[in-house]
C-alpha cells in the first residue's frame, strides 16, 4: 500500500471522527418546548365513579397559556403557566388557576396546585426510568418512556413524532392508579389520563364501569393551539 493510499485513508477516518464527535445528540428538550406566548387548548372529560354504582360524567375545556418566563428560587429557567376554563366553545375563556415549570437540561418539574411533579426526564428515551413523585409527599409513582419519536393520533390530530409517558402507582387486583401523557415534539402535551379508582377483583379481565366501586378518571385531549 503506497503512502498517498495510506494518507487519503488516514484523511477519511479522521473526517468521519470529527464528524462524530460532533454530532449533535437530541435530548428531546422539543418534547416541552415551553415558549412564551404558546398556548394549547384540551377537551377534558372529568368521571366520577360512586359507591351506589353511579357515574358522573363532566366535560369542559382547559386551555395552558406559557404567559411569561423567569427564574425560579433555585435560580434555575421556569415559566408561569396560566390555566384557563370554560364549559364549552360557545362561552369565553376565564382565569382557572396559575402552575408553573422548571425547565434544566436534565428534567421537566411541573407545578400542579402546589404540588411538583417530575414531568419529564432528559434524554427522551425507552430505557428512561424515573418516580414522578420525586419531588412531593405521595408515595412513588413509576414513571417510564415508551413510543419514543412515534406517530399518535388525538381526535382525527396526527402528530409525527410525539414520546409517551406511561405512569404507574399501584395496579393490582382491588385498586388502579396509573396515568399516562403524551407529547408531540416542538408542541408539548397532547393527551393526558389518569385512573384511581377502587374496582372489584373482575375488573382486571372485564374492565368495565360496573366493576368500578369509586374514585375518578380525568382525560385530556388536544383541541388546538397557537401563539399570542
Amino acid at each position: 500500500m503506497n503512502n498517498r493510499l495510506l494518507i487519503s485513508i488516514g484523511v477519511i477516518a479522521l473526517l468521519a471522527g470529527c464528524k462524530g464527535e460532533n454530532a449533535k445528540v437530541d435530548l428531546g428538550y422539543a418534547y416541552y418546548p415551553a415558549e412564551v406566548g404558546a398556548w394549547i387548548s384540551y377537551d377534558v372529560d372529568s368521571i366520577r365513579h360512586f359507591p351506589d354504582e353511579s357515574v358522573d360524567t363532566v366535560r369542559y375545556q382547559i386551555r395552558e397559556l406559557v404567559e411569561s418566563a423567569f427564574t425560579d428560587e433555585a435560580g434555575r429557567p421556569a415559566r408561569r403557566i396560566e390555566r384557563y376554563y370554560r364549559d364549552s366553545s360557545d362561552e369565553d375563556w376565564g382565569i382557572k388557576d396559575i402552575w408553573m415549570v422548571a425547565i434544566t437540561n436534565r428534567k421537566v418539574e411541573k407545578v400542579e396546585e402546589n404540588i411538583r411533579y417530575v414531568r419529564l426526564t432528559f434524554p427522551v428515551r425507552n430505557d428512561q426510568l424515573w418516580d414522578g413523585n420525586a419531588l412531593n409527599d405521595f408515595e412513588p409513582w413509576n414513571y417510564s418512556y415508551a413510543e419514543v419519536d412515534q406517530a399518535y393520533s388525538v381526535e382525527g390530530n396526527v402528530f409525527d413524532t410525539t414520546a409517551t409517558v406511561n405512569q404507574e402507582g399501584a395496579v393490582n387486583l382491588i385498586e388502579q392508579r396509573r396515568g399516562q401523557e403524551v407529547y408531540a415534539k416542538n408542541l408539548g402535551l397532547v393527551y393526558k389520563e389518569l385512573v384511581d379508582i377502587e374496582t372489584d377483583v373482575n375488573y382486571s379481565s372485564n374492565p368495565v364501569p360496573e366493576n368500578i366501586q369509586s374514585g375518578y378518571e380525568l382525560y385530556y385531549k388536544y383541541l388546538d393551539h397557537g401563539q399570542n
